[in-house]
């Protein structure tokens, strides 16, 4: 998989694998698809929820789905700077 940016099909895959929750607190996310022209989608999450690499980019992680997870902004702080130490 690409490094980087996060694909459509791969944010909806980790936001319905983790059954539209942080997978931490369990905290509820609204996501939805937009579209743009009739072959182009994006999926998008709600503010309250992103996307994190278990293995950092920086640390040779990639966007595949098995390095992803959902986390709430709060969790998404915890983890990463649980990460910096």
């Amino acid at each position: 998989m690409t490094q980087g940016r996060i694909n459509s099909k791969i944010r909806e895959q980790v936001f319905l694998r983790s059954c539209g929750r942080c997978l931490d607190c369990g905290l509820i996310c609204a996501a939805y698809w937009q579209i743009y022209k009739p072959s182009v989608m994006h999926f998008y999450l709600n503010k309250t929820h992103e996307i994190h690499h278990i293995i950092s980019l920086k640390d040779g992680g990639g966007s595949s789905l098995d390095n992803l997870i959902l986390l709430c902004l709060e969790c998404h702080s915890k983890y990463t700077h649980q990460n910096k130490k």
